[in-house]
């Protein structure tokens, strides 16, 4: 979906999306690897699958957080975050920023790292 994903009917690609999406939700899939693709997703010029991904993967963060810090995935996601952020200035660095405000609200993500992942967000090269 990665590759063809612009080219693909936008209904295709929302029920792809959705198949992942449920196999993560029953812990099918490793949440780390799983976030990190639906990511990558979130360039392809389609408003309602971003905004489907969007809403996902914030729940899932705060789900898998929820009866404890998930620490392990929280600091390798920060770090993927971090790195995306500072070499890229597209769609998805974007919601990474906004994602990590959201989840620094929720109480999700505290930590340190955040708030210096937000402000690398500020001083990003893109003008949004």
């Amino acid at each position: 979906m990665t590759n063809y994903g612009d080219v693909l009917n936008p209904q295709t690609r929302r029920k792809a999306a959705a198949g992942i999406m449920i196999l993560r939700s029953k812990n099918q899939l490793d949440a780390v690897t799983t976030i990190k693709y639906l990511f990558e997703l979130m360039n392809i010029q389609d408003k309602e699958l971003r905004k489907m991904l969007y809403a996902f993967i914030v729940n899932d963060l705060k789900r898998s957080n929820k009866s404890h810090k998930n620490n392990k995935v929280n600091s390798e996601l920060q770090s993927h975050f971090f790195n995306y952020i500072q070499k890229n200035s597209d769609t998805a660095a974007k919601k990474m920023i906004t994602m990590s405000i959201d989840l620094y609200k929720k109480n999700v993500w505290t930590e340190n790292k955040v708030v210096d992942l937000i402000s690398k967000g500020c001083f990003n090269s893109a003008p949004k």
